[in-house]
């Protein structure tokens, strides 16, 4: 007697790619066809280790974030310019900012990165994760959960920014602490960029962007918006936090660069 998997086991079908043949069910069949069937149009598919490490890395930007984290893997302060060239392309963006250092922004399906640049070296670089990335802050003053906690997590603050203008509404800070410490420091940000703030949340940066300006009191503002804020960006820097705030991403920045 047949059993009820036996019934409904898909049947199996082989599959060949270059050398290899995968003993698979129809569905998955179909799939790997297609896939291989698009690198075979674009002209890839020399050899059979090629095109199985194309189908490979294919299949892993697809269905994985891997390869927008082994992107930022590369990064790191002091590092040459060019690692931003060699890894991303040509920038998408261009500005400079109020010193003349060159801001370039790139453009990941994961995040946008705006990085920062002197003396052909890496000084300051932010990222802005899009679509639920998440990616790794371990070496962050914040830890693993930076992106996931409000801004009282991290307990001290070095320096801090507060902007409310019509294109764009930010909170920035630096952080002395993190794996790499002794080297640079850690930024923890949240920006208008592509959503908005709650109503507590506005309130109290206004009334920290104005007390800034009018150099009275911040300490009751600054409380209540680390609480009701969670960092929406992250980056790390050798620079004061007036240079960094150039390569905040704005609400039109934003737009333009994901068309």
């Amino acid at each position: 007697m047949t059993s009820p998997h036996q019934k409904n086991a898909q049947p199996k079908k082989e599959v060949a790619i270059g050398d290899f043949t995968l003993n698979v069910s129809n569905t998955w069949a179909h799939v790997i066809t297609t896939i291989s069937l698009v690198i075979i149009a674009l002209g890839n598919f020399n050899d059979s280790s090629d095109a199985l490490e194309k189908l490979y890395n294919f299949s892993l930007a697809q269905f994985t974030t891997i390869p927008s984290q082994n992107k930022l893997d590369t990064l790191y302060i002091r590092a040459s310019a060019e690692t931003l060239s060699s890894t991303f392309g040509e920038p998408v963006y261009l500005k400079q900012s109020y010193k003349g250092d060159k801001i370039r922004y790139y453009r990941d399906e994961n995040f946008i990165l705006s990085a920062i640049t002197r003396d052909q070296a890496i000084v300051a670089y932010l990222v802005f994760p899009l679509h639920g990335f998440i990616p790794n802050t371990h070496a962050h003053a914040g830890g693993d959960d930076l992106l996931a906690t409000s801004f009282t997590q991290q307990e001290t603050v070095k320096q801090f920014a507060a902007t409310h203008a019509r294109t764009i509404r930010y909170y920035l800070e630096s952080n002395a602490s993190g794996e790499f410490s002794n080297l640079y420091d850690s930024i923890a940000g949240y920006s208008t960029f592509d959503q908005t703030m709650t109503n507590t949340a506005r309130t109290a940066l206004v009334a920290l962007s104005d007390a800034q300006v009018f150099a009275s009191s911040t300490a009751t503002a600054l409380h209540t918006l680390r609480h009701a804020l969670t960092p929406n960006f992250f980056g790390y820097s050798t620079l004061g936090l007036k240079e960094i705030e150039d390569a905040i991403l704005t609400q039109s920045e934003f737009h333009l660069i994901s068309q």
